[in-house]
Order: C-alpha cells, then structure tokens, then sequence
C-alpha cells in the first residue's frame, strides 16, 4: 500500500508527488487535456526500491 503527497508551487506553476510505501509499490502520474477522451498514460512512473520515499518528477501546470 501506498500514499501519495501532491505538492504545488504557485510562484514556479509546477506540481510534483512524493510517494510514501514499500518496496515494490510502483506509482505514476496519468493526465488528460480533453476532460478524459484521451490520456497520456505513465508519465513519471516510480517503483519504490528502498522503504520510504520515492518522487514523482515535477510538471509544469500550465500544460497539464
């Protein structure tokens, strides 16, 4: 099982995600510009190898 913490930065317009679980829990980011019709999926996938953290790269918003 994992949690995972969204972060926004509003001076850079940039999100990112901190990922909290144990080894072998992998996370991702999917997006969509059209309100689901179509998805970009996989985007910054991360495995955690080790216990703890794991970080999901950052995005600019503007183009989310």
């Amino acid at each position: 099982m994992a949690s995972v913490e969204l972060r926004y930065s509003p001076s850079a317009q940039c999100g990112w995600g901190r990922v909290f679980g144990n080894p072998g829990t992998t996370v991702w980011v999917d997006r969509s510009s059209d309100g689901g019709s179509t998805w970009q999926g996989k985007l910054g996938e991360v495995a955690i190898t080790t216990p703890g953290l794991g970080r999901l790269p950052t995005f600019s918003v503007t183009h989310l």
